[in-house]
Parts: C-alpha cells; sequence; structure tokens
C-alpha cells in the first residue's frame, strides 16, 4: 500500500514538473503559432463579454 502511494505521488511530481519545463522551454513563436493554429481553445480571440 506505501508503494502505491508513493508511486502516485512520483507521478503527480513528474507531471507537474513536466508541464512546468515545456512551458518554461516552449518559444514564444510556438505557443503563437500553436494559438493561431487553433490548438489552444480562444487564446487568439479577445474577451468581448
Amino acid at each position: 500500500m506505501q508503494l502505491l502511494f508513493i508511486a502516485s505521488i512520483s507521478a503527480l511530481s513528474f507531471g507537474a514538473l513536466a508541464t512546468c519545463l515545456i512551458a518554461r522551454f516552449l518559444s514564444d513563436e510556438d505557443v503563437l503559432k500553436g494559438a493561431r493554429d487553433g490548438r489552444y481553445a480562444y487564446l487568439s480571440e479577445d474577451d468581448q463579454s
């Protein structure tokens, strides 16, 4: 049971670390290209509320 708990915490931590590293090292050009191509929902549109 302890091994399962440690493995789940490790997997969660690894996922969070990977997400932070991707966000930090991804170039602005790639982010803008993804926004223009519609890969990220509504990031390229202004709020019109």
